[in-house]
């Protein structure tokens, strides 16, 4: 169901069809509206965390490091512990790469 401030008014442009989607906002899209969702960067972050909340401590870090040649996002999980506070010497210990569909959603490790 539409929110009542929206309208989409169905277009066809040669062989294509292309909707018009007017909101509150004034915003115009065009093009076929979206059949899947796409997530963003920080909500594979999101994912990623959820799925391994049991095994996380707060000290692990999970980022985004970059896109594979797929499209989908590479997170890395890890965490940073310090030998010498005084030096400053540490190393990093890493819990896993995990790949992202952004289309679906999907989790799998980059090492399988």
């Amino acid at each position: 169901m539409r929110p009542a401030f929206s309208r989409t008014f169905p277009t066809a442009i040669g062989d294509f069809l292309f909707f018009l989607v007017i909101a509150r906002s004034r915003s115009i899209y065009i093009g076929k509206l979206p059949t899947s969702k796409m997530y963003s960067k920080m909500e594979a972050i999101e994912l990623v965390k959820a799925k391994f909340a049991g095994n996380l401590s707060p000290s692990h870090v999970v980022e985004y490091s970059h896109d594979d040649e797929k499209g989908h996002y590479v997170i890395h999980v890890y965490q940073t512990y310090v030998n010498n506070f005084q030096s400053g010497d540490s190393y990093t210990s890493t819990y896993g790469w995990f790949v992202v569909n952004p289309n679906t959603g999907d989790i799998r490790s980059l090492l399988q």
